[in-house]
């Protein structure tokens, strides 16, 4: 599990160290948290009866990532902390995700995201489908009420199905398709799936820049969002 381990708190940390919800803020503690195609080769007749060599090896751990990966101290302290202090509870997130990953990334893929973003629902909730905020967000996704219903999950009394993985996961790839399609840029459309589309946009222009980084300089996000991405 060690690998794993390591390859998916790279995924987890370097795209979301704070821990949020769809347009809402952190966990309660009712929740189980604690405080990211084949290639075709043509050949020239003229050599297609040469050996062919082995494909290097890439330099790059990170080349097969489909979303943008930072790595930084923030990054390294978190991988560390989630490797010896607080392992038991990623462990545990890790043996969950087995049974909704699979589900998550074929979902994503037909909705041609990067499928890599499944671990966005690992930082939401743990892939705890009863995880619910303090702000009243629920389900893997963590939506709130009113962005739910935007995206035609239905909630009434008898049934919320933000609670549903199936139903949450295409409600969220709508969701972040379109945040994507605002900003053309996978760091914004997480603040924006974190905070709201609303605060990201008034941040791109209160900064006058689309550049997450700069935006994040400044004070206008919480430090909640600036630790998301």
């Amino acid at each position: 599990m060690g690998n794993r381990m390591v390859r998916w708190g790279v995924l987890f940390l370097s795209f979301g160290l704070g821990m949020g919800c769809a347009t809402t803020g952190n966990y309660s503690k009712n929740s189980d948290n604690p405080s990211s195609p084949s290639r075709e080769i043509a050949q020239d007749p003229k050599t297609a009866e040469a050996p062919l060599e082995a494909p290097a090896e890439s330099t790059d751990p990170f080349s097969d990532f489909d979303i943008p990966i930072v790595v930084n101290r923030d990054v390294e302290w978190f991988i560390h902390y989630f490797q010896t202090k607080n392992r038991p509870h990623f462990e545990r997130w890790l043996r969950r995700s087995s049974r909704y990953i699979p589900m998550m990334r074929e979902i994503l893929a037909e909705n041609g995201l990067p499928t890599d973003l499944t671990y966005l629902a690992m930082i939401e909730s743990g892939f705890n489908n009863s995880a619910r905020s303090y702000r009243h967000a629920v389900g893997p996704w963590q939506f709130i009420s009113a962005t739910a219903k935007r995206y035609d999950l239905q909630i009434d009394w008898w049934l919320d199905e933000r609670r549903d993985p199936i139903k949450s996961t295409v409600a969220a790839a709508r969701y972040l398709k379109e945040l994507y399609g605002m900003f053309d840029s996978w760091f914004l459309a997480a603040a924006g799936y974190n905070a709201g589309e609303g605060k990201i946009k008034r941040a791109i222009q209160r900064y006058k820049t689309q550049d997450f980084w700069e935006i994040k300089n400044g004070k206008y996000l919480k430090r909640e969002t600036k630790q998301y991405i």
